[in-house]
C-alpha cells in the first residue's frame, strides 16, 4: 500500500488503522474513574440517530447521513465526571475537537452509519458527530475523551484556521492580489 505523509492512498492514517485493529476508547481527566471501553461495551449503551436529534436543521453543517451512536452524556457517565468537568477534549491521536458541557446531550460518538459499523475509511470505529459544529470538526477515528475543568487546546479549530489561511493566500497569489 502506498503511504504519503502517514496516510494511505485510501485516506486513513496509520494510527487510525492501528486503532481499528484493536479499538479501545479511553475516558480520562476530571473523572472519578478512568475507563477503557471496547466496541461491545459502547454498542450496549442506548443509541440515538443523528437525524432524530432535536436540532435546528438550518443551523446544522452536517449532511443528512444516518449516523447513530451514544450521546457524550451517556458515555461520559460511565467515568463519573467530577463536578468541575466542563469540557470534553475528543481526540484522534494529536487531533482534537473541544465540546462544552452544554453540548454533551446533543453530541454523538457514532459507531454506525445506517445498519453497518463505520468502516475505518469513513472514520470508524468511532466518529464524533456534533450538530453544532462544521462537518470538518466531525473527528474521525476517535480514541480518547478527556474531561477538563479549563477549555483545552482545540487543535481541530487551529488546523482549520491554518488551512483556510493557506487557501486564502493561494487564491490571492493566483489572483495576483
Amino acid at each position: 500500500m502506498t503511504m504519503n505523509a502517514g496516510r494511505s492512498i485510501h485516506g486513513a492514517p496509520e494510527h487510525a488503522r492501528k486503532q481499528a485493529a484493536n479499538p479501545i476508547l479511553t475516558i480520562d481527566g476530571s473523572v472519578a474513574r478512568a475507563c477503557r471501553l471496547t466496541p461491545g461495551q459502547i454498542s450496549a449503551l442506548p443509541h440515538h440517530r443523528f437525524l432524530d436529534l432535536a436540532v435546528d436543521r438550518e443551523a446544522t453543517f452536517l449532511p443528512e447521513t444516518d449516523w447513530s451512536g451514544v450521546t457524550l452524556d451517556d458515555l461520559l457517565a460511565l467515568a463519573e465526571p467530577l463536578e468541575n468537568a466542563m469540557w470534553a477534549r475528543v481526540s484522534a491521536g494529536p487531533y482534537a475537537f473541544v465540546v462544552p458541557q452544554s453540548q454533551f446531550a446533543s453530541t454523538l460518538l457514532c459507531d454506525r452509519i445506517g445498519d453497518a459499523l463505520i468502516p475505518v475509511e469513513k472514520g470508524g470505529p468511532w466518529r464524533l458527530v456534533n450538530p453544532d459544529a462544521r462537518y470538518n470538526m466531525s473527528v474521525k477515528w476517535v480514541d480518547r475523551l478527556t474531561l477538563t475543568e479549563e477549555e483545552p487546546d482545540n487543535s481541530a479549530e487551529r488546523i482549520a484556521v491554518a488551512r483556510q489561511r493557506a487557501r486564502d493566500a493561494k487564491h490571492a497569489r493566483e489572483s495576483g492580489l
